[in-house]
């Protein structure tokens, strides 16, 4: 018994300082990172070297001052001003003279599709500590500068150090992803960032001289001002900022995005030809989105452009075979032209990458019930229902008896 004793106690001794070194090696993590407040919101951000903090450059964009805290604590110092700026890709270099915590590292190797990654949250709007997810899209370095994850961010994320399973950045956080299935809620699905080369190309330029802040107003203002006025449901405001970035900005794909979602999704905004030509836009920018892909068809849909709809879900599902929704837009464009038998097979390709979602079961339910499989159509109208999809039940009790 004295035995099992002391090989319990030894145990729990391990296990507790285990414990204790993964927290200390997180807090040194933390207290490189910080929150960027400035006079039009806050940011996050992390510092590459004494004195000097990397974020994004929308965080500081209109304003003339500001301060940063570091995480984990309340120690706040004021930012002097900056070093280097980079206007296309959306990041600055910060001057604090009065800090001195310890910089994070970057990465020496290249991430790859499916790498492991992490951040810290911003603790100023979020009750999270860590974000964890996967890299879904690199972007070519000759092309654009810009990664996808799966990490699902709000604004306060904007310039949070991408860190991977090495404990390494090998990225900056700028934007998350809207879909239109959830751009009239507001939340985003994934997240971009900044690729590490375009880190280490602004921090070699490196300069002495500080400059000071300003209140001139760039391309990602404006994108990010898009945004908060589409939370607040006013999408006028909203493309009239894109616009503005656009201009600015010829390459900032997001905007043009964005802009696109509101022509395809807002019906006192829609205008399907414009929307499509602005997924043109962001294709030409960055060739492997494949939610732009998606996005082109569900407006060919709309115009009843059915064959050519299918044609853009195709080149989707090609970039990104685990994309249910692709193929729930591809199963409906099908269903259109009455291939019953395929808009199935996507319908249930869509539900085995998605089982609980409510409106592939409803839509696959009319599919097969009007196409004479009015069992297996209950059933899934059944199935719609218990998964939240309550106007299901006008329909069972219409047809299943």
């Amino acid at each position: 018994m004295k035995k099992y004793k002391i090989f319990v106690i030894a145990f729990f001794s391990i296990i507790y300082s285990y414990s204790q070194s993964k927290k200390q090696s997180l807090l040194q993590y933390i207290n490189s990172t910080v929150t960027v407040v400035s006079e039009n919101g806050s940011g996050s951000g992390f510092i590459i070297d004494i004195g000097k903090v990397i974020t994004n450059l929308h965080v500081l964009e209109g304003s003339e001052s500001g301060y940063i805290i570091i995480n984990g604590s309340n120690e706040k110092h004021k930012i002097k001003g900056y070093y280097n700026i980079d206007s296309t890709d959306d990041l600055i270099i910060l001057s604090i003279p009065t800090l001195k915590n310890n910089p994070l590292r970057l990465a020496n190797s290249k991430i790859k599709k499916g790498d492991s990654v992490f951040m810290f949250d911003d603790k100023l709007n979020s009750n999270k500590f860590i974000q964890n997810g996967k890299i879904e899209f690199i972007g070519n370095s000759e092309s654009n500068s810009f990664m996808r994850t799966s990490i699902p961010v709000n604004q306060g994320n904007s310039g949070s150090a991408l860190i991977n399973s090495k404990g390494k950045v090998v990225g900056v956080i700028f934007a998350g992803l809207f879909t239109p299935e959830n751009l009239a809620v507001g939340e985003n699905v994934a997240s971009y960032a900044i690729n590490l080369f375009t880190i280490k190309n602004l921090i070699s330029k490196n300069s002495d001289t500080v400059k000071k802040l300003n209140n001139s107003k760039g391309a990602h203002y404006y994108y990010f001002s898009g945004l908060k006025k589409s939370d607040i449901k006013d999408f006028n405001g909203a493309i009239s900022d894109y616009n503005k970035s656009i201009k600015l900005n010829p390459n900032l794909f997001s905007s043009y995005y964005n802009r696109g979602l509101l022509k395809l999704q807002i019906r006192e905004l829609r205008d399907l030809t414009a929307s499509i030509n602005d997924f043109n836009s962001v294709i030409k920018i960055m060739p492997d989105f494949a939610y732009a892909h998606n996005n082109k068809g569900l407006a060919k849909i709309l115009l009843k452009d059915f064959e050519n709809a299918i044609k853009d879900f195709d080149i989707s599902i090609k970039l990104d075979s685990n994309f249910g929704s692709a193929y729930s837009s591809r199963g409906l464009a099908k269903a259109s032209i009455e291939d019953y038998e395929n808009a199935i097979l996507d319908f249930n390709r869509a539900i085995e990458i998605e089982p609980d979602n409510k409106l592939f079961f409803f839509n696959r339910a009319g599919i097969k019930y009007f196409s004479g499989d009015e069992k297996g159509g209950c059933k899934d109208f059944k199935t719609a229902k218990k998964f939240g999809f309550l106007d299901a039940q006008i329909l069972i009790d219409k047809f299943c008896k």
